[in-house]
């Protein structure tokens, strides 16, 4: 039995040491890679770099902010919870004082000592000509220490945003071969950009159209001050960009008009369009030209412009958050401006605008243009007596419940406040001549004052000469007054009573406004009995009567 238990345990062994033997089978190919995961939400805000002269109180700043101190030099943070913690000097340790020697002789006076080293502070990268070699500087908006300078130059900084900032290459860009323009930004993962700390980008003057396209990682710009035109659709549904600085030499930021397929018209075309996480933007003075820049950017809530800029037709369309703004005295013209601005309650016109709106509307525009149409929130405005020509539908469709129109007014385009349906109130220029209705052929609704049905009374100036078809359809009138001595040419004598008329079937018969009483001047009443158009109203059930 001891000779078969062995010889099992033997062969058992044998097994084991020939299966320990065995190679290895070749290894599997590898998977196909699995999908990349979906952007990770937006960092916290980075820290801030305060200055000031003497230490920091314990209650200025925030956890993660750093501090410079003038008078010493000293850098203090980043701030904890707890304190400013002990500052590092960045004048460096003073040496070990040596043993005293024999006092020597008096020597002679020395040369005058080389000028000690400076600590500079901006907002911006500094320039190739400030300061000295041995100067330091800190950039207190992008948070990048620099120095101490060289002959070479400041070099590419430090940063001090706890590891928030993010490094370009040049493989990151192409520029023409010039070097001029930003032709294309090829690393569409990039968050944050500082044109004027990068060595390449602060020398481009101009951005070319689309540059940015599909960039939808982009956070933050900062354009430098040698670019001086950006051109349309540059940063367009840029979806995550949020913080825009323009440089000091950008002077253009316009687009003309944009169309995506057949006919149908665009609403984005602008340097900015569609920049929907975009809530506030500031327009330095450099800026000359900006037309249709920021359309559709629905997250704007705040506009600042500068004294300086010229021209912003048509900038702000459809920007539907914007509460307020106010027109700097540079500018002389509004176009377009701030159609469908459907939360603007208030607007700061300056004493030298002379024309608002009279911009053509494109065939199949999906959008409106009047100035201040679908401004759904304006219930009032304060014209100044500068403007001189108000034009197509500036305020169709606002919610104006009142406007007075200086005597500077001499031309008040078609439409201008159709559909105003909160309106009860209007004061017309004496300097006005004619009162525009319906060209024959078009809509109705290009009549001045079409279904402006709380507009129940209105005093016509005597400096008016025609009224044209039309020109109230659909209004609350029940009362007006003339004060012409001479009749105005009534073209169709329908055109100033018309309640309902039918586009389709201009030889239809009217229905007449509630309109029942017409004042006229006492001395001119048989003028107006007799006079073409005017003679017709008695048939239809309206009276001329003299002023009371």
């Amino acid at each position: 039995m001891k000779k078969i238990t062995m010889y099992v345990m033997t062969l058992l062994v044998g097994v084991a040491m020939v299966s320990g033997c065995t190679k290895e089978g070749p290894a599997g190919k590898d998977g196909i890679d699995g999908k990349d995961g979906r952007d990770g939400k937006d960092g916290k805000n980075g820290s801030i770099i305060i200055t000031g002269n003497g230490v920091p109180n314990v209650e200025l700043g925030n956890v993660g902010d750093y501090y410079f101190d003038r008078t010493t030099s000293d850098l203090y943070g980043a701030k904890t919870a707890q304190s400013w913690g002990t500052p590092t000097n960045l004048k460096g340790l003073q040496g070990e004082k040596g043993d005293k020697g024999d006092t020597g002789a008096t020597g002679s006076t020395g040369a005058n000592g080389a000028d000690g080293n400076k600590f500079l502070s901006g907002i911006t990268a500094p320039t190739a000509d400030l300061g000295k070699v041995g100067d330091w500087y800190i950039d207190t908006q992008n948070r990048k220490l620099y120095g101490a300078k060289t002959e070479q130059g400041w070099g590419s900084g430090i940063s001090l945003s706890g590891g928030n900032s993010e490094g370009i290459s040049a493989s990151d860009y192409k520029l023409s071969a010039d070097g001029k323009t930003l032709v294309l930004w090829m690393n569409l993962n990039t968050r944050n950009i500082d044109m004027n700390a990068d060595p390449n980008l602060s020398q481009v003057t101009t951005i070319q159209q689309g540059a940015f396209e599909n960039c939808n990682a982009l956070n933050s710009i900062i354009i430098s001050n040698s670019v001086k035109k950006i051109e349309k659709q540059t940063f367009e549904e840029l979806i995550r960009l949020k913080s825009v600085v323009l440089g000091k030499g950008v002077e253009d930021i316009s687009s003309d008009y944009a169309w995506r397929g057949g006919s149908n018209y665009y609403q984005g075309g602008g340097v900015f369009s569609i920049c929907k996480s975009l809530k506030t933007i500031t327009i330095p003075s450099n800026v000359k030209y900006m037309q249709r820049a920021f359309t559709s950017c629905l997250e704007l809530e705040s506009v600042i412009i500068e004294n300086g800029v010229i021209n912003i037709d048509e900038a702000f369309i459809q920007c539907k958050s914007l509460t307020s703004v106010v027109i700097p005295n540079s500018v002389t013209s509004l176009k377009g401006a701030f159609a469908d601005c459907e939360r603007l309650t208030s607007v700061t016109l300056p004493s030298t605008i002379t024309e608002i709106g009279k911009v053509v509307k494109p065939y199949s525009s999906s959008f409106s243009q009047g100035t201040f149409e679908n401004c759904k929130s304006l219930s009032t405005i304060n014209i100044p007596n500068s403007v001189t020509h108000i034009g197509y539908s500036t305020f169709a469709s606002s919610g104006l419940v009142s406007v007075v129109l200086p005597n500077s007014v001499t031309e008040l385009e078609r439409a201008t406040f159709a559909n105003c349906e909160k309106l009860t109130s209007v004061t017309l220029s004496n300097q006005m001549t004619i009162i525009k209705g319906v060209v024959e052929g078009y809509y109705n609704q290009n009549a001045t004052f079409y279904n402006c049905k709380a507009l129940t009374a209105l005093t016509i100036p005597a400096n008016i000469t025609t009224i044209e078809k039309g020109a109230f359809f659909e209004s609350g009138l029940t009362s007006v007054t003339l004060e012409a001595t001479t009749p105005p040419q009534l073209i169709d004598y329908i055109g100033l009573f018309v309640d309902q008329y039918d586009e389709n079937n201009y030889n239809s018969t009217p229905k007449l406004t509630k309109v029942k009483t017409i004042y006229v001047p006492a001395s001119s009443l048989s003028a107006y009995q007799n006079a073409e158009g005017w003679k017709d109203l008695a048939t239809n059930g309206i009276s001329l009567l003299p002023k009371p």
